[in-house]
């Protein structure tokens, strides 16, 4: 996972992943978690993957995870309530 990408965008940190799958294609995923959660021993967070789509590069995967995760901001459906 050399290309895993941390960001922050607004209240959230956000890693997104790649993971290989067979045949050279890569699928994506966004992990959550709230900035103010950060000082918590356990820290919640979610998982969101990209299901209905594989990538041919793991900088592609990470690359799709991010534009998602940046849509679920937007929409307001991230899932830490």
């Amino acid at each position: 996972m050399e290309n895993d990408f941390l960001a922050e965008e607004g209240e959230y940190f956000i890693i997104c992943s790649a993971e290989p799958l067979t045949k050279g294609k890569w699928a994506a995923s966004a992990l959550f978690e709230r900035k103010v959660d950060r000082n918590k021993e356990f820290v919640p967070a979610v998982r969101h993957r990209i299901v209905q789509s594989t990538f041919d590069s793991e900088q592609e995967a990470v690359q799709a995870a991010y534009q998602h995760a940046c849509q679920l901001i937007e929409k307001g459906i991230v899932g830490l309530d």
